[in-house]
């Protein structure tokens, strides 16, 4: 059993990013992990990229994306903001 990161960003996540998801699996099989799960802020626009790179590379995918919640949804001030939840797939259902 080796560690596996559950939260993390990659270039989807503007200005949050750590790299393209196939260099997020590439550096994961380099390390020996067995799975990786990228967690997009406000969306999973890269979880195709993330699920096709980790299958090629033998690796676990794990689909996830972190989501912000406000106050008021018609406020675009950060003020208004009350925190974050990472949401992980438990399975394809």
């Amino acid at each position: 059993m080796s560690f596996t990161h559950l939260h993390g960003h990659s270039t989807f996540s503007f200005l949050e990013a750590i790299g393209k998801p196939a260099a997020i699996v590439a550096k994961a099989k380099e390390l020996g992990m067995n799975a990786i799960a990228i967690t997009d802020y406000n969306g999973m626009y890269g979880m195709v990229k993330l699920y096709q790179s980790a299958k090629d590379a033998g690796i676990k995918p794990i689909i996830g994306v972190e989501l912000g919640f406000v106050m008021d949804i018609n406020s675009q001030l950060t003020d208004n903001q009350i925190g974050n939840i990472v949401i992980l797939a438990k399975n394809k259902e």
